[in-house]
């Protein structure tokens, strides 16, 4: 900068040509900053926490199972956290009976080919939604016969692990079936035979359960 004198006499601040330089770079500057923040910032936006990824890469092995395919076929779309009012997840399966409980987890969006599918991801446990429709409401004699069930899963969980049975959670009650893998169930049944699952000290459970005994199918 300098000052350069005008013909009436007064002094006029004159810009010299580097000053003019300084300024148009420091603006050439803040745009490719802002170009660059704009095009990062999708990348940015598709980060996904580590929970968040384990989820999806559990839901994207789980849909690929279900759907006999390659999981290189299976494409992310979106994943959100959710929360649901028991361990159906949100999609219960026709013939099961769920304990009321808080779940937290994920819906995770997936693509296979132009098809979309959601599933819901807690902890280890993946479900693929979609048999809502097809899903009857159970008659009472088998919610009695789960709530018996599961009565006598939780009192043998907790005598095994020397806790109280309050500690030992239900998580999901469904009608047994031959073809499930429970090496311990008898050849036949005496009653409605379930398959029972429980939580307890960080640990799942999987029981066979009838009218007259109950056998761990993990023996």
């Amino acid at each position: 900068m300098r000052l350069k004198r005008t013909a009436s006499g007064r002094l006029n601040i004159a810009q010299g040509p580097r000053r003019c330089q300084i300024a148009g770079r420091a603006i050439l500057g803040s745009v490719v900053i802002g170009i660059n923040l704009w095009i990062a910032s999708p990348a940015i936006a598709q980060e996904r926490t580590k929970p968040e990824a384990d989820a999806v890469a559990l839901a994207q092995r789980t849909l690929a199972a279900t759907l006999s395919v390659p999981q290189a076929r299976i494409q992310f779309v979106s994943v959100s956290p959710v929360q649901w009012r028991d361990s159906s997840l949100g999609c219960p399966e026709r013939g099961m009976v769920y304990t009321p409980a808080l779940v937290s987890g994920y819906e995770v969006t997936l693509r296979n080919a132009e098809r979309q599918h959601i599933v819901h991801v807690a902890g280890t446990r993946a479900v693929v939604c979609g048999a809502q429709a097809d899903s009857k409401r159970p008659t009472s004699a088998m919610i009695v016969g789960s709530l018996k069930a599961a009565d006598a899963v939780r009192t043998a969980v907790a005598a095994r692990l020397g806790i109280e049975p309050a500690r030992v959670r239900i998580t999901s009650t469904r009608p047994f079936r031959p073809s499930a893998p429970c090496p311990a169930a008898p050849a036949s049944s005496k009653g409605g035979a379930l398959i029972v699952e429980a939580e307890a000290s960080s640990q799942t459970f999987r029981y066979y359960a009838d009218d007259s005994q109950v056998v761990n199918c993990d023996q």
